[in-house]
């Protein structure tokens, strides 16, 4: 039986007699034994670096900004296909809550584990109570994330609890220095969760360029009235009521029972 009380210098001492016994046993078998023993080591090393990817991905998201959850998704299996089953990504049936779970029980359980946040920000992430939960969930639990923004930008990001100076990548319009921003992002995020693989970063460039243009028609900013709950709405000047944003065409405006409409962007 195992004493828990015993000094770390004796801890030391009973790995190293336990080395020695080791090594004089394996000098005893045969070459064919030896090889024998040595090629399940391997394969047992392998499987082993396999099982330390054992942290979570978890993709924080707004549903209407969905396809740019599947393009990472899309892009981490083609870098490191093994990687599938260690993420949560709600909006793809494939990656979501384990069937007959509440969505909000099993979040709080995957918040108690390992996990790596990637934050898909956009203007409406801010409209949606759960996207924030997560948001603090993320920096209450030290975990480490990810800020990817859509069509916002890096000064948008919430200043509490997420640090908007931990840059990530733009996922929308992107130049060359975005797909690169991406790659690192992609790279360091996979090193975080325990892949110990070595990734070279222009085919990992390569494979975001190749995925963005499978998709390339269902990449865009959502379009976006707020929702929250205080929005700052105008009176309308005729009959006094409160006017409500619309899309009017391509135009936001702010528009009344009674007909008046205003520019959205009088405030």
């Amino acid at each position: 039986m195992w004493n828990w009380w015993v000094s770390f210098e004796e801890i030391k001492e009973r790995f190293r007699k336990g080395a020695i016994k080791s090594k004089n046993i394996i000098e005893k078998l045969s070459k064919g034994e030896q090889e024998a023993l040595e090629n399940d080591y391997v394969q047992f090393s392998r499987a082993s670096n396999l099982s330390n990817a054992t942290k979570n991905i978890f993709i924080s998201h707004k549903s209407d900004c969905k396809e740019f959850g599947n393009l990472l998704i899309d892009v981490f299996e083609e870098v490191y296909p093994s990687i599938k089953n260690s993420i949560i990504f709600s909006s793809n049936s494939d990656y979501g809550v384990p069937q007959g779970q509440d969505i909000h029980e099993y979040l709080k359980t995957c918040f108690r584990g390992d996990m790596h946040v990637i934050f898909l920000f956009s203007k409406s992430f801010y409209d949606s109570n759960v996207c924030l939960a997560e948001a603090g969930a993320a920096w209450g639990t030290n975990k480490q994330y990810t800020n990817f923004v859509i069509d916002i930008d890096f000064g948008d990001i919430i200043s509490e609890p997420i640090n908007r100076n931990q840059k990530g990548a733009v996922l929308i319009n992107m130049k060359e220095q975005d797909y690169k921003d991406f790659a690192k992002e992609v790279i360091r995020i996979l090193k975080s969760v325990g892949v110990e693989q070595e990734f070279k970063l222009n085919n990992v460039i390569e494979i975001i360029k190749r995925q963005v243009n499978k998709r390339k028609k269902q990449l865009f900013a959502p379009r976006y009235i707020p929702k929250r709950k205080f929005q700052i709405v105008p009176e309308c000047s005729k009959c006094h009521n409160i006017m409500n944003v619309h899309y009017v065409g391509k135009w936001l405006k702010y528009r009344c029972a009674c007909g008046t409409e205003l520019p959205a962007n009088i405030l």
